[in-house]
């Protein structure tokens, strides 16, 4: 009875025992996953604050349309609403052109999106900056302003900055492919290829090719790959 009951007793110890070692091993687990999570948010607090005076966020749109190609609006119109709704940074990117050079539009006399976006334009710029010919008989129009004219209105340093981009509109067969150059000098004409992919590397490379011939940063990027599934994995 001795022996069976001292068996039992060691029997009870080992158990105790082994449920202490287990919970020594998870209370030290515990343990160092606290300092472990302790100290990397400790170590990201310090590059946060190290980083912080040279670091910012920037807002911005890339990718914008206006009248100068299928948008819907005039482009000052487009960047005062961007300028005053907190972003930093925008880039008109009309399809395969350049907000450069002389552009007018013609405009119906009576309903349509452009006439209610010409009334909105001249209530908030007025006569003395928005321009118009002809008349109800011949027909009216409106000048589209190039970006060297207003952007003096918007930008400001630190603050808001305009680009001139394009959205250089290919495509292979009739699938688009379409690439948005930001920050570009000169317009792009859309180059074509054997393939989707060569239509892409065909196109980058003559942004990359503006780029080192007027040696400023200019980015290039797909637009939508999903647009008429022009991209696949």
């Amino acid at each position: 009875i001795k022996y069976g009951y001292h068996q039992e007793l060691c029997l009870r110890r080992g158990k105790k025992e082994s449920f202490m070692n287990r919970f020594s091993s998870v209370l030290n687990i515990i343990l160092l996953s606290i300092l472990f999570i302790y100290l990397n948010i400790s170590s990201a607090a310090e590059i946060s604050e190290q980083t912080k005076p040279d670091s910012q966020w920037w807002k911005g749109n890339l990718h914008t349309h206006s009248f100068w190609s299928d948008g819907n609006d005039f482009p000052e119109m487009i960047v005062s609403w961007y300028a005053e709704n907190g972003y930093n940074f925008l880039a008109l990117s009309d399809h395969n052109i350049l907000s450069v050079g002389d552009k007018w539009i013609e405009f119906p006399n009576r309903g349509g999106i452009i006439e209610n976006a010409y009334q909105k334009y001249l209530a908030k710029f007025g006569l003395d900056w928005v321009e118009t010919e002809g008349g109800i008989e011949s027909g009216r129009k409106v000048r589209l302003k190039p970006l060297n004219e207003f952007r003096s209105l918007f930008e400001s340093p630190g603050r808001f900055l305009l680009m001139q981009s394009e959205e250089i509109t290919a495509q292979f067969i009739n699938i688009p492919v379409h690439l948005n150059a930001t920050n570009l000098y000169r317009f792009i004409a859309p180059k074509s290829g054997k393939s989707v992919r060569e239509v892409i590397q065909n196109n980058v490379d003559a942004v990359y090719q503006q780029r080192q011939e007027i040696g400023r940063p200019i980015l290039v990027h797909v637009n939508h790959p999903n647009q008429g599934w022009a991209l696949t994995a």
